[in-house]
C-alpha cells in the first residue's frame, strides 16, 4: 500500500479525503488497515477548511472514479453535500466516516455511511475502530492495539478526555496511554496552526504496527508536542477571562498581528483544553481577531450545559446572524463588523440564558 500526494494522482487507483488532525488522520489510518491499495491523499493545510470532497472529483477521471474505492473522514457532510450527490453519481464505491454530521440523512444512499452523533464519548476514530472491529479486521491482538492506540489519538485530538482515558484499557497501560494523549493533543495543534504535516503522518500510521513508537521518534511531532504546551501558557497568562453561573468567557490576546496568529492556532486545543478540566460544568466561548481583521467566537461545552451551537446561533442574532459551524459541542462563527467587548459579554450572557430554556 502506498500514500500518494495530489501531484502524484495518477499512481494512485483509490482516495482518502479526511479533515488533516489527529481524530481524521487515526479515522482514515484505521480504515487502510482493512483497505489495501493505493491510494491518493485529499487534506488541508489547516484545519478549518473542511469542504474537501470536491477536490476527488477533478483528481480523478470519471472513468477513474468508477472503479475507485474512496473513504471520507472526519468531514461532516452540511459543508460536502454537493460533491457527496455528484460523486455518488460516478459509480465510485465510497464509505462516509464522521462525528461532525448533524443530519446523516442529507447523505445519498449509493454512500456507506457510517456516522454517529458527536458525543463526549466519541470521535470519528473511535466509529471507524467499531467499524473495523465488526468487519473482523481487528481479529489479532496486534491489530487490535494498533487500532485502539490510534482511535486514544483521535479522542484526545478532539478533546474527549474522559473517553480517551478510558477506550480499551485491556489493550493500553497508563503510561502509553498519557503518551497517546499528549501526542493528540500536539497533532490538533499542530493542525490548527497549519504546520502539521498530514499525509506524512498518515503515511506514518500506515506504514507502523505500533503508531506511538513512530510518534516518540518523529522530531517534527514532538517540536509540536513542546510548542502546543508554550501557546497554552501564552494564552493563560495573555487573556482575560470573565465568568457567570456555567459559563467562561475569555478575550484572547489579538491586540498584533503576531498575538492573531497565536491566539488562531492554539483556539482549538486551548478551548478543548479547558473543557476537559471542567467537563460537565462549564460552557467555554473564546473571542479574538483573526490575522484576516475579523473577530471569531468559538465555544466548547460539557455533557451538563446547554448545546454550544445553540448558543452561539442565539448569540449570532446580534451580529447579522453569520453562519454557525460546527456541531452540538464544538462550534464557531466570525463577524465581519468591529466588536463591543462589554456589549459582546452582555449579549453572550443573555444568548446562554436563552439557550438553557430553550
Amino acid at each position: 500500500m502506498a500514500i500518494y500526494l495530489i501531484g502524484e494522482r495518477e499512481k494512485a487507483g483509490n482516495a482518502v479525503i479526511f479533515d488533516g488532525d489527529g481524530d481524521g488522520t487515526s479515522a482514515t489510518a484505521i480504515w487502510l488497515m482493512h483497505n489495501h491499495g493505493d491510494y491518493l491523499a485529499i487534506t488541508n493545510a489547516q484545519k478549518n477548511d473542511r469542504a474537501l470532497v470536491q477536490h476527488v472529483l477533478t483528481a480523478f477521471t470519471p472513468e477513474k472514479l468508477a472503479r475507485a474505492r474512496i473513504g471520507i473522514f472526519d468531514l461532516d457532510a452540511e459543508n460536502n453535500q454537493q460533491a457527496l450527490e455528484a460523486l455518488a453519481k460516478t459509480g465510485a464505491n465510497v464509505d462516509f466516516v464522521d462525528h461532525h454530521t448533524r443530519d446523516a440523512r442529507i447523505i445519498p444512499a449509493e454512500l456507506h455511511t457510517y456516522v454517529e452523533t458527536d458525543t463526549n464519548a466519541n470521535s470519528t476514530a473511535t466509529i471507524a475502530y467499531n467499524l473495523a472491529d465488526s468487519l473482523g479486521a481487528l481479529n489479532h491482538q496486534e491489530s487490535r492495539i494498533r487500532a485502539a492506540q490510534l482511535a486514544v489519538i483521535g479522542l484526545a485530538n478532539d478533546g474527549k478526555k474522559q473517553a480517551s482515558l478510558q477506550f480499551r484499557p485491556d489493550l493500553i497501560g497508563p503510561e502509553t496511554r498519557r503518551k497517546l494523549c499528549a501526542y493528540g493533543k500536539g497533532i490538533n495543534f499542530g493542525a490548527g496552526e497549519g504546520t502539521l504535516d498530514s499525509v506524512a503522518l498518515l503515511r506514518g500510521f500506515s506504514e507502523t504496527d505500533r503508531p506511538l513508537e513512530y510518534l516518540e521518534s518523529n522530531s517534527p511531532i514532538n517540536e509540536l508536542v513542546e510548542k502546543r504546551q508554550t501557546e497554552i501558557n501564552f494564552i493563560d497568562h495573555s487573556s482575560r477571562v470573565r465568568g457567570s453561573a456555567g459559563l467562561l468567557f475569555y478575550l484572547f490576546p489579538c491586540s498584533t498581528p503576531e498575538e492573531q496568529k497565536r491566539s488562531l492556532a492554539i483556539a482549538n486545543e486551548y478551548l478543548n483544553t479547558q473543557m476537559e478540566e471542567n467537563l460537565e460544568w462549564y460552557t467555554h466561548v473564546a473571542l479574538f481577531k483573526t490575522p484576516k481583521g475579523v473577530w471569531r467566537v468559538g465555544g466548547r461545552n460539557g455533557a451538563k450545559r446547554p448545546p454550544i451551537r445553540t448558543v452561539l446561533e442565539k448569540l449570532a442574532q446580534n451580529y447579522g446572524s453569520p453562519e454557525v459551524v460546527g456541531r452540538g459541542t464544538a462550534s464557531r462563527f466570525e463577524i465581519s463588523q468591529d466588536v463591543d467587548q462589554e456589549s459582546f459579554w452582555a449579549r453572550l450572557q443573555v444568548a446562554y440564558s436563552e439557550a438553557i430554556v430553550s
